[in-house]
């Protein structure tokens, strides 16, 4: 289930999209005017070159903080907006694993920070295209502040397609609208001994309902698996923030409630305070994806919420395995899924910012990608990417890495 952008002009675009119509409304299928030729522009990027580097594992604490529009300047603390890029490293005390990206943003800090796509979504050569991070190319319209995302979670409910949801597809039939997959989520309210009596098959049947059939009224199948031939439907206003949901009532509560899953449009997540709650992704109806996971769009123009192969993955449903049933992770643009090539011990898995290699266990730089940064006090912006990964001693993957990232600054306006 793949529809990942490329470069950095189609990011901005579909977010664009995206944000215009409402987080993927486009609910009156008018026609779309034709757009101004894009204005001549100034380069707004007028610091170039810069370089942060770091060390992994590092001697001091795992979590540091840097303000990029102070070139390489690391904070004391991960506090405020002052932060522009986090990055967590094995310790010395705890050397295993690998640096990890963070924007100043959503769950990750209280600043105004976000990416325009990851690593995936972008070649270096295309973001150095771009001259004024605030306007998109292609069409010279301004970018909205929502075409950055921000850090979040991710589990069960979050995949690997153009908006990051494994529930939804977008743009099927060129409307710019949202079109569910009819996936079969189960939500376990007690993750370590799962059991149908505890159990919940969950299925979103549409983004658009309400007053004016509006975009971000989602409709939601629910049954329980100790009777999921049983299940009732439920509506669910998530157009202005999130709504909880209790499962055992089928019900929304207040955040302080007792609640299993919330609904912001299409973003789902569980209840991170519960930490029973555990989710698994189940199966879409047949048809609806190709061999290589592409959405079949002819199959997903004929498939309804009460068709038989949608009814099936409910009334037929049975409980998984404990270790199926996983809770929701901090996330990040800046941290993709990691892709595998081959198969052990002649396999490499691609994470966007680097290649890790099985037969070498080293990690060589992807430079060739990048990404776009809006900074934590929200008013400039940096493209950046990861240079060079350097082992001492050479060709030692036990021993000190030295990463280097290379970025463009975008000023503040004024400054």
């Amino acid at each position: 289930m793949t529809m990942q952008l490329k470069p950095i002009v189609a990011a901005m675009s579909v977010a664009w999209l995206l944000a215009a119509c409402g987080g993927g409304g486009g609910d009156d299928g008018g026609d779309t005017p034709t757009p101004p030729d894009p204005p001549v522009q100034t380069d707004k990027f007028t610091s170039k070159g810069n370089r942060l580097v770091f060390e992994s594992p590092s001697a001091s604490a795992g979590e540091h903080c840097f303000d990029l529009d102070k070139p390489g300047q690391e904070l004391m603390a991960c506090e405020g907006t002052a932060w522009d890029l986090k990055v967590t490293t094995p310790t010395a005390a705890n050397p295993r694993g690998t640096p990890a990206f963070w924007t100043n943003s959503g769950d990750s800090g209280s600043g105004q920070g976000g990416a325009l796509g990851g690593p995936f979504d972008n070649t270096w050569s295309e973001l150095q295209k771009i001259e004024n991070a605030t306007i998109d190319p292609d069409s010279g319209q301004p970018v909205p502040a929502q075409a950055f995302l921000v850090d979040g979670v991710s589990g069960a409910f979050t995949g690997t397609n153009a908006i990051g949801s494994a529930a939804f597809e977008y743009n099927l039939t060129g409307d710019n609208k949202l079109h569910p997959n009819f996936r079969a989520f189960q939500v376990t309210l007690d993750r370590t001994a799962p059991t149908a009596a505890n159990t919940y098959v969950l299925q979103v049947l549409s983004y658009y309902g309400g007053p004016g059939d509006a975009s971000g009224y989602l409709t939601v199948r629910l049954a329980g698996l100790d009777n999921p031939t049983q299940y009732a439907s439920t509506s669910v206003d998530a157009r202005n923030g999130w709504q909880y949901l209790n499962l055992e009532t089928g019900g929304t509560v207040a955040e302080s409630g007792d609640w299993h899953v919330a609904f912001n449009r299409y973003n789902i997540k569980l209840n991170p305070a519960n930490s029973g709650v555990g989710a698994l992704a189940g199966d879409t109806p047949p048809g609806l994806y190709d061999a290589s996971g592409e959405p079949v769009v002819s199959a997903f123009t004929s498939t309804g919420p009460d068709s038989t192969g949608v009814l099936a993955l409910v009334t037929g449903a049975t409980v998984g395995a404990a270790r199926d049933y996983q809770p929701d992770a901090k996330g990040s643009p800046l941290q993709p899924e990691g892709r595998m090539e081959g198969t052990y011990p002649n396999m490499t898995v691609d994470y966007g910012w680097y290649l890790y290699d099985a037969r070498t266990h080293l990690l060589t730089a992807k430079a060739d990608r990048g990404t776009l940064l809006r900074s934590g006090e929200g008013n400039s912006y940096m493209r950046l990417h990861l240079l060079s990964i350097e082992y001492t001693p050479a060709g030692d993957y036990n021993g000190k890495q030295t990463w280097t990232l290379e970025y463009d600054l975008q000023p503040a306006a004024g400054s």
